[in-house]
């Protein structure tokens, strides 16, 4: 009887540690990204970054300006460590979020939450005025040509 009982127990010892060893295997949790963070570039586009994870294949971003009535989440996907939007709004306030998506040796995709949401503000748009050239005169005019001229402003790079 002794004997029966360590085999019961031997056996349901190892049916556990198979079931936990499958389980593990099948529930590989995908990581939440860490360390994102909002670099913006100029007034229309802006950098955003995440430190990596081996696990992740690539990873889906959500975006959209902060408004009293919010609009739908923009998605991209990006690949690697940092992706830049372009053609935003000068002067608006955004937020993203992101999240991992993993896949296994299964094929099985497996999917992170997304983050808490990142703010940022565009910086207000710029309207460059170039000055009037100031000074101008016509002289040397001949019927194949003439010499114009005006006074240099430091503010003008090129005319």
């Amino acid at each position: 009887m002794r004997m029966k009982s360590k085999l019961y127990s031997l056996v349901i010892i190892l049916f556990a540690a198979f079931i936990s060893n499958s389980a593990i295997a099948q529930n590989t949790a995908c990581p939440l990204p860490t360390g994102a963070s909002t670099t913006v570039v100029s007034s229309t586009a802006a950098v955003f970054s995440w430190s990596p994870s081996t696990a992740t294949a690539y990873y889906q971003i959500r975006y959209r300006p902060v408004a009293i009535n919010p609009t739908n989440w923009i998605n991209v996907s990006a690949q690697g460590n940092t992706f830049t939007q372009n053609n935003l709004t000068c002067g608006t306030v955004y937020e993203w979020q992101i999240q991992a998506i993993c896949g296994n040796a299964s094929g099985t995709t497996n999917v992170s939450g997304f983050t808490s949401s990142l703010m940022f503000t565009m910086p207000t748009c710029t309207t460059i005025l170039c000055p009037v050239p100031n000074g101008t005169q016509t002289t040397q005019i001949t019927t194949s040509g003439a010499l114009a001229s005006w006074t240099v402003n430091s503010a003008v790079s090129t005319y």
